[in-house]
């Protein structure tokens, strides 16, 4: 298995999952159930080289990714609120990151999610 899953260039989403690193994939596939829960009609497709969901013939909206020291999520939404509420996990200007240690704040995630699927 490799250290991480950044390199693909035309893999498929199974394929991407399989090439996240074990310790990172019980967070991964916690946080792929909740966005799937939250966006029941999206398809999963390769985007960026991560996972992305897509609801309608445009882009995906949200995406998804598993690291050997932390999931991640894209982007943050535009709200200013929820923005604030996300700060303590925003990384860059556009990352959502969670570490592997400590549980996944679901309720905030899914306000994201929903934000994000609104745009």
């Amino acid at each position: 298995m490799k250290d991480d899953a950044s390199s693909s260039s035309n893999r498929s989403v199974e394929d991407y999952i399989a090439s996240i690193p074990v310790a990172a994939r019980p967070k991964f596939d916690e946080l792929r159930d909740l966005v799937k829960k939250q966006l029941p009609e999206a398809h999963e497709v390769m985007s960026y080289g991560v996972v992305g969901y897509k609801t309608s013939n445009t882009r995906a909206k949200v995406f998804i990714s598993g690291w050997k020291d932390h999931i991640a999520m894209y982007p943050i939404p535009r709200d200013e609120q929820l923005r604030a509420e996300l700060a303590p996990y925003a990384k860059g200007k556009g990352t959502l990151w969670f570490g592997l240690d400590t549980p996944l704040p679901i309720g905030i995630i899914a306000r994201a999610v929903a934000s994000l699927s609104d745009n």
